[in-house]
């Protein structure tokens, strides 16, 4: 009789060592599952986060690239309303210097 139930016992750790082993190998195969889900979303999230850079760059670029288009029309047009006045004012400023240099030289030359 205690041989029987020294073969039961036995018989219960070995039935208890295959629940354990496969209650491991299930267990590895979950975390091996999770590891691997978890890199899939790593990657979705870095893929995501990258294509937002992009856009928000691009976006930007945008921005940027029309101030400095309106920059460089004020740039243009002051240049030529500058011009414009210089224009308007260079017969004036031509007629000065002929009288100054008129003046000069009549003053070292002593002719008046």
């Amino acid at each position: 009789m205690s041989l029987e139930v020294l073969k039961s016992i036995q018989q219960a750790e070995e039935r208890a060592e295959a629940v354990r082993t496969e209650a491991l190998k299930e267990a590895r195969e979950i975390v091996k599952a999770t590891e691997t889900a978890c890199a899939q979303m790593e990657r979705s999230a870095a893929s995501e986060a990258r294509a937002l850079y992009q856009q928000l760059m691009e976006t930007h670029r945008g921005e940027v690239q029309r101030k400095l288009d309106e920059a460089a029309q004020r740039n243009a047009q002051e240049r030529a309303a500058q011009c414009e006045r210089a224009a308007a004012n260079l017969e004036a400023a031509a007629k000065m210097i002929l009288r100054q240099v008129v003046s000069e030289r009549t003053m070292t030359d002593g002719h008046r």
